[in-house]
């Protein structure tokens, strides 16, 4: 076989500059919101890309797009670049990126002077501004170089405080409360952010809105809820409420209509979860995730169902999709239970996150309660499961569950759909899942093994799930519908 050498171009090089440059945006950013992540992507890529030929080099150096994601802090944990290295990388980003809007990230503690001078003179241009891992005063520190009342073009704003706070210690700025007053914003994401939750106007392109705060719900938080008429994504994880019984005055808080709502997220003790959704409006609904805190004793798992999952399930306020797969993960040792359900099994195989209908976790200690719970949630909300997913993984350490008979047994009683059980081979879960039928035997409604069948390990699964014997698929066939 002979080699020739090229002549002419590589078809590459017949496409005009306009493509060339979309290509080239398409390479080195990521479409997430999160100026970080692009950062780290944009410069290795964009290096890369300049080493092709002159061409590419000189488009890259021309396309101001590629060049309008800043990053304000010099100190960084590789060692690969200097600090003067970084700094003169700053300067000509900002002279490549010319007037365009300007993306940034800033994180630590420390801002060099010169960056500090030009910082003051961009106000107008900012699109994103992302702060994290950063202290609370140095957060103020640095919200005070810009013209606040000039970031009009605010797109994306997230503050990640690296300090946990108390009430006593923390104290937003009403300075700050401009900041989420401007129409362009589409994502927040404030956790111990000193920006007191004052939203006085409608925004109306707002999308995502996550907080994290050191407080319990407050009323500031719900009238802010009533202007993001198209909000889709809310996240919101609260501090642990004094109150351990229902609100009283819950009476004088209308409802909050968000009907573009389609994620709802919720990180709080039943007080607080029982506020969120007892007023909240959603009928376009699509994943909802709950993280309970440890219960006190008054707060058993019929008050918080009669309280806050029945009215939420069975109201006309939402439209919640049938779920037909879960998946069950969590430790008895530690006290923890989570519940992750999707309408089919390629969903629920896709991994844990947004795609998941419902998810729940459970933190308690008390056997009693994790079957209470147990028992609620499934008669609540997944009546029509028909697949259980009990099999380790890797994210669990490949620990098996461990429950006992007595919490199997809730499960057999309250899925009357109930049709296959995947569990981890010669586990733990396979033998009690079998006497936990057996013990059944007998009653009008209970499930009977039918047949099983034994799946091999696949080492090179994504998903990882089942131990390395591999997992087992047990059938189950119920004479009559349970009641």
């Amino acid at each position: 076989m002979s080699f020739r050498p090229m002549r002419g171009t590589v078809p590459i090089d017949r496409l005009p500059n306009e493509i060339l440059e979309g290509i080239f945006r398409m390479a080195c950013l990521s479409p997430q919101f999160n100026v970080g992540l692009v950062i780290s992507i944009l410069a290795p890529q964009r290096g890369h890309i300049r080493c092709v030929c002159r061409r590419w080099n000189s488009l890259v150096l021309r396309y101001p797009l590629l060049w309008n994601y800043l990053r304000t802090s010099l100190t960084c944990m590789c060692r690969s670049t200097t600090r003067e290295y970084r700094l003169l990388d700053f300067l000509l980003s900002i002279r490549r990126a010319e007037s365009r809007p300007v993306h940034i990230y800033h994180e630590g503690e420390e801002i060099d002077s010169i960056i500090k001078t030009e910082l003051s003179t961009m106000s107008s241009r900012v699109c994103s501004l992302y702060i994290d891992k950063t202290s609370r005063a140095s957060i103020i520190k640095f919200l005070f170089l810009f013209d606040i009342r000039a970031l009009v073009n605010l797109r994306h704003l997230c503050i990640h405080s690296s300090e946990p706070h108390t009430e006593e210690d923390f104290m937003t700025l009403p300075d700050f409360a401009i900041l989420l007053s401007y129409s362009a914003l589409e994502t927040i994401s404030l956790a111990y952010a000193p920006i007191p939750i004052q939203i006085q106007a409608p925004l109306p392109v707002l999308r995502s809105f996550r907080v994290t705060m050191h407080t319990p719900v407050t009323l500031e938080l719900i009238n802010a809820l009533r202007n993001m008429p198209k909000l889709r994504v809310l996240s919101i994880e609260t501090a642990p409420s004094l109150r351990t019984v229902s609100a009283t005055g819950l009476d004088e808080i209308t409802l909050i209509p968000l009907h573009c709502l389609q994620i709802l997220s919720i990180e709080a003790d039943y007080y607080n979860t029982q506020i969120i959704l007892s007023h909240l409006v959603a009928r376009h609904l699509l994943s909802l995730t709950l993280f309970l805190y440890e219960p006190s004793r008054n707060q058993t798992a019929e008050r918080f169902s009669r309280q806050v999952l029945s009215p939420f399930a069975r109201g006309h306020r939402f439209q919640f999709p049938e779920c037909r797969w879960l998946r069950i993960m969590g430790s008895r040792r530690k006290g923890r239970l989570s519940f992750f359900a999707a309408p089919s099994r390629a969903v629920a195989a896709a991994g844990r996150g947004d795609d998941d209908t419902f998810n729940m976790f459970i933190a308690a200690s008390r056997a009693r309660y994790t079957n209470q719970m147990t028992r609620r949630i499934l008669r609540t909300f997944l009546r029509d499961i028909e697949v259980l997913d009990a099999r380790s993984c890797e994210a669990n350490g490949r620990r098996p569950l461990g429950l006992p008979m007595k919490w199997w047994k809730v499960v057999l009683r309250s899925l009357p759909h109930l049709q296959n059980v995947l569990v981890d081979a010669e586990s733990e879960d396979h033998d009690v899942v079998l006497e936990a039928t057996d013990s059944l035997a007998g009653r009008r409604w209970a499930p009977a093994v039918d047949y099983t069948e034994h799946h091999e390990a696949d080492p090179d699964a994504h998903s990882g799930w089942g131990n390395f014997k591999g997992w087992v698929d047990i059938c189950l066939r119920r004479p009559f519908r349970a009641t």
